[in-house]
């Protein structure tokens, strides 16, 4: 009994004195012993952290220590509020951190303790002092119900190197991560927004005026997400690093919307699981894969390529080598696509889905391509035999076309100018060659392999319907008569291949059943 007893004072004495358990309130007026800054609770050594009211907190917020191993004890860092309800985070001071990648970069609010949790708050990044929403290095953290957005009222714009979010890895800039140090492994974004326009400026394109969110002027964050990771580490451990964003709506950047990449030598992974998002409007893609993997399940991805950009890996799902990290995959199921790719970009295989080069597969199955200039694309940065793309049980309709609200080859409204023929639709294909897609990158198609002569593009029970003034000649007869000729271009094609490596081509006669007409 004495034992016991001493055992319970010992243990509310290590409670209070660490910290362990002890869950505190902010509010801006202090009431009920509240503090009145997010930061101070945090160094009150609390480890549950609940704002009470609606303010805007102007403060930089640090949960953790970079400089240890560990980051420190895990905190959580809610609200009772929700919707325009919730608590507003910002700054109007620099807040820079250092990750294996970069020293230079800031965020808002940036977490290094493992296991902590964020939820139920609005986080506006500040361009005038180069701060970013938030930044992640530690496993295990959660960000839930919450908006990252840019401040109303600042001018400027986020560089590329610092996104809306940011995931890294432990580490001293210039590519050097820490061994054994911490990474993004295990993180899980979910219900959350990121918007690249701040609440004061124009989201969308109106009538004939070209900017909304394709105006850096009014999407002051070009990337909504960024990830620099190492998932080979000094020592020679390989690492997977797991990230997912679990029902998020990602949406309108002058730039793109995610972008992971693999850095550092060859060896371990990173992959992106994609569940249930709305990906929509960017003037580049909405995923990239650069040396890292993308897992795309039951999600939606509109209005993708936007921008008059000419980047040659380009997709609303795309992926390409990094480093050492030449073998990355792609694996995209149930997903929906619509107005990916269009003629006010510079490349005519702008599309849904895209292995550029990488020695590794996509594999894509039971997916629906509505209104985009290209399908599944593969090969348009060379790559070998071991570039793949795989697609089957998939539906594609209206591919060569666009629809509003899509925009056209001046950057503005499908239909505020250009009247849509036939009627609801819009033939980007054409337009974009007359116009705007470079001489190089003039061929779009269902089925796009046109560049690479060794990659592989494979096709099995796949519908095919309406393609857009389809040129049907066989391959060879429309590249004899002037591969790089705009006015050789005739329409989309079914597929487009430079060396009849689709494996139901050359004569689609040789699968019967693989594709099926509607």
């Amino acid at each position: 009994m004495i034992v016991v007893r001493i055992g319970i004072i010992a243990f509310c004495l290590f409670s209070a004195g660490t910290g362990w358990g002890l869950s505190v309130t902010v509010n801006k007026a202090g009431s009920g012993g509240a503090f009145t800054s997010i930061q101070s609770a945090i160094n009150s050594g609390a480890d549950h952290i609940t704002i009470t009211d609606s303010g805007v907190y102007e403060e930089n917020v640090t949960i953790g220590d970079n400089d240890t191993l560990t980051g420190g004890p895990a905190v959580t860092l809610t609200s009772t509020k929700t919707g325009v309800d919730r608590p507003v985070i910002t700054t109007n001071d620099s807040h820079t951190y250092t990750d294996a990648q970069d020293g230079g970069r800031g965020a808002v609010v940036q977490v290094f303790a493992q296991n902590s949790k964020i939820s139920n708050v609005i986080v506006e990044a500040n361009p005038e002092v180069a701060c970013g929403s938030i930044a992640v290095i530690a496993q295990g953290v959660e960000i839930t119900n919450c908006i990252l957005r840019p401040r109303p009222g600042k001018a400027g714009n986020l560089s590329a190197s610092i996104p809306l979010l940011f995931c890294g890895s432990q580490g001293s800039a210039g590519g050097e991560p820490t061994s054994n140090g911490r990474n993004c492994d295990n993180v899980i974004v979910r219900d959350c927004e990121l918007c690249g326009v701040a609440t004061d400026k124009l989201l969308e394109p109106v009538a004939d005026i070209y900017p909304g969110y394709l105006s850096s002027a009014n999407s002051q964050a070009t990337q909504l997400v960024r990830m620099d990771m190492y998932s080979h580490e000094p020592d020679g451990a390989d690492r997977i690093i797991d990230v997912t964003f679990e029902n998020c709506y990602i949406h309108h950047s002058s730039d793109l919307h995610l972008f992971p990449s693999n850095r550092g030598d060859t060896g371990g992974q990173v992959i992106v699981y994609l569940m249930n998002c709305r990906l929509d409007a960017a003037a580049k893609f909405s995923i990239r894969g650069r040396g890292a993997c993308v897992v795309a399940d039951h999600s939606v991805f509109t209005r993708t390529n936007q921008g008059n950009h000419g980047d040659g890996e380009n997709a609303a799902i795309a992926i390409n080598t990094q480093n050492g990290h030449l073998d990355n995959w792609a694996r995209v199921t149930d997903c929906v696509f619509v107005n990916c790719g269009s003629a006010f970009a510079k490349k005519g295989y702008y599309g849904a889905i895209n292995n550029h080069n990488t020695m590794g597969t996509i594999t894509t199955d039971h997916c629906t391509f509505d209104k985009c200039l290209n399908g599944c694309v593969v090969g348009t940065g060379g790559g070998t035999t071991d570039t793949r793309h795989i697609v089957s049980n998939s539906i594609f309709h209206n591919i060569g076309y666009n629809a509003p609200p899509a925009i056209d080859a001046a950057g503005i409204p499908l239909g505020a100018t250009t009247p849509l023929d036939p009627p609801g639709l819009y033939r980007a294909w054409f337009f974009g060659v007359e116009t705007m897609f470079d001489g190089s990158a003039l061929w779009s198609a269902v089925f796009n392999n046109y560049i690479s002569t060794e990659a592989i593009l494979q096709v099995d029970t796949c519908l095919v319907g309406t393609i857009a003034d389809e040129d049907t000649r066989v391959w060879a007869d429309a590249v004899a008569a002037g591969f790089g000729d705009r006015e050789n271009i005739l329409g989309c094609r079914l597929p487009a291949e430079m060396s009849e490596r689709i494996c139901v081509s050359a004569d689609w006669e040789q699968s019967p059943g693989a594709l099926r007409s509607f």
